[in-house]
């Protein structure tokens, strides 16, 4: 339905009945879903609604005191077989106004009794760029929770908007998924293990003319483990420096990564996940070393870096290891500056809606110094 950016993966516990969910909001919030306000009676004017684009929204309000919004589930019964907690969520609004998205649970007999409830989870909203948005923007996260504590009761759960003057959160995909076997690390990487002088792969991959230079990445899924729900790639100069670069889908097998540098060894891995965790034994290191005599005869000292352009959501993504981006600059192919945007991060979603499709050069600047690539946004 709507695409999910980001997985969190956390251990707490929670009950819904199997037969209720998945409960996408496509239509409504159901009749058996509550809605009210907190305890103190602050924040009249909004509470949660049904949204026609197909989730529940809730939208900020000026109160003078803390308000609550709470949507809360029917009860259901917690069993082995749905005692995994999932659902999607976003925070409208650019700025940060201190708002939180609280996940609470009862065991007690009452859906509406605020003293009831226990927090489990406590999700403050995401500051974003300076940049407006809008709906058809709109970034999910996807959350999974272990309710494995509850396993034989009966719960409600809550989602509860906690503000004052804040910010507009969003609730969709609720849904009770059985705890699956972790899955097992990936297996036949390439380039393999130790592998020395890596020949860069030398291809115009963004069509824009000119040749590009990338290390082609390569693996299988083991599948005598749980099938993984998502994979991460991850890389660095060192075992010790290995971080989580790019989030991938369950089926990806391979990857192409630019921008690396010759005569230099790298270390990386692939991380296997699902409701389970990841891989029981961890996931091992593999590396290689890269050619020392490239095409490129770029003298820049590159940082590890990578980016891809995402048509379906509009967004450029960029990632690197090292020192956080400071700016991104991009250029029409006649030279003309379309876009800036300072940054702050070492990963970085930079919404391009207002471009019209073609073919663009992107400097990003990281360390006083800059880097430069080219991507192609479709229609």
């Amino acid at each position: 339905m709507k695409k999910i950016i980001i997985t969190l993966l956390l251990s707490f516990a929670v009950n819904f009945c199997f037969a209720q969910f998945p409960e996408t909001f496509d239509n409504e919030i159901p009749d058996t879903w509550a809605t009210f306000i907190g305890e103190n009676g602050e924040g009249v004017v909004q509470n949660w609604r049904h949204d026609a684009n197909g989730y529940a929204i809730s939208l900020f309000e000026i109160v003078f005191e803390e308000s609550e919004d709470w949507l809360v589930t029917p009860r259901v019964p917690i069993t082995e077989d749905n005692k995994i907690l999932t659902f999607s969520f976003a925070d409208l609004d650019n700025q940060n106004f201190n708002s939180k998205l609280e996940v609470r649970i009862s065991t007690e007999s009452s859906q509406t009794n605020h003293s009831d409830f226990e927090t489990l989870l406590s999700i403050s909203e995401k500051a974003e760029s300076d940049v407006e948005t809008d709906e058809s923007e709109i970034s999910f996260f996807g959350a999974t929770l272990d309710l494995s504590a509850y396993v034989g009761e009966n719960v409600y759960v809550a989602f509860v908007h906690v503000q004052q003057g804040g910010d507009t959160f969003i609730v969709d995909d609720v849904d009770f998924i059985e705890l699956l076997d972790p899955p097992l690390a990936v297996i036949n990487p390439s380039p393999a293990n130790n592998a020395e002088n890596v020949v860069f792969e030398r291809e115009d991959i963004d069509e824009d003319g000119e040749e590009d230079e990338f290390i082609q990445f390569s693996w299988e899924i083991d599948e005598n483990g749980g099938k993984p729900s998502s994979l991460v790639f991850a890389i660095g100069l060192s075992p010790d420096t290995v971080e989580p670069i790019i989030g991938l889908p369950e089926d990806a097998t391979g990857l192409i990564f630019p921008n690396l540098r010759n005569n230099t060894t790298f270390y990386w891995t692939i991380i296997p996940r699902n409701s389970g965790g990841t891989p029981e034994g961890g996931t091992p290191i593999w590396s290689f070393t890269t050619e020392s005599d490239p095409l490129s005869t770029d003298d820049f000292n590159k940082q590890i870096f990578s980016y891809f352009y995402n048509n379906s959501t509009q967004e450029l993504n960029i990632a690197t290891q090292n020192n956080p981006f400071q700016k991104i600059i991009i250029y029409d192919y006649s030279g003309r500056q379309v876009y800036q945007q300072n940054l702050k991060n070492t990963q970085e979603q930079v919404r391009l809606t207002n471009l019209s499709a073609g073919s663009y050069i992107v400097k990003v600047f990281m360390n006083n110094q800059f880097q430069t690539f080219k991507f192609i946004k479709g229609n």
